[in-house]
């Protein structure tokens, strides 16, 4: 009786290198990847992030110090050494904390509407609220005082490139002009012989 030969093993489904591929085999490039059981060892130590507090009082100890090294400079004509490691977030915390309440009061004041009844600084002419009555006050001037239409012009005859703020009763605040745009109860402007209009850095003018 003559023996049967034992089947040859199948070769094991795995990724083609090189040559033509069989008919119905596909390419896999991640087998070799997933027979890899090993664990994930991670080479990172572990790392915990600080808590809201610990954060804050890091923050804090970073302020002392750079309010210790403003002090230690004070007197000895040496140069302050200052901490520029605060972060944005904290500098804007500071600036919250100290400042955010007088900047805001201070913008609140310039830009509030005129007490009535007010007088004219110079020529003390009185405003009694009449929507009738125009006041001015100047922009670029340093704390400038409320004039009337023709104090504004003699005033910046000089400086005619000054911006003026007019106060609307309608709306309810200061309306930015040019100093062309003035008129003394008169009907007088501020003239400049220049013949065309000219642009200047915050806007064009044109003058008579």
């Amino acid at each position: 009786m003559t023996k049967k030969k034992p089947p040859k093993p199948k070769a094991a489904a795995g990724p083609h290198v090189g040559g033509s591929a069989t008919s119905g085999s596909r390419r896999n490039p991640w087998a070799g990847l997933e027979s890899d059981t090993r664990a994930h060892v991670s080479s990172l130590p572990d790392f915990q992030a600080p808590g809201a507090v610990e954060a804050d009082a890091g923050l804090k100890r970073k302020a002392e110090e750079v309010a210790e090294a403003e002090l230690a400079g004070e007197g000895t004509g040496k140069r302050r050494y200052v901490n520029n490691t605060i972060s944005p977030s904290e500098r804007m915390r500071q600036f919250l904390h100290q400042w955010a309440r007088p900047a805001k009061a201070a913008y609140m004041r310039r830009e509030a509407g005129p007490i009535f009844p007010t007088k004219c600084h110079s020529c003390s002419a009185v405003f009694s609220g009449n929507t009738t009555e125009i006041m001015y006050r100047c922009f670029d001037c340093l704390n400038a005082p409320i004039e009337c239409g023709e104090c504004t012009i003699s005033s910046h005859v000089r400086t005619p490139f000054h911006r003026v703020d007019v106060w609307a009763p309608d709306l309810g605040f200061w309306d930015r002009k040019s100093l062309a745009a003035v008129k003394s109860p008169t009907g007088a402007r501020l003239t400049i012989e220049l013949g065309h209009p000219f642009v200047h850095d915050h806007g064009i003018h044109e003058y008579p």
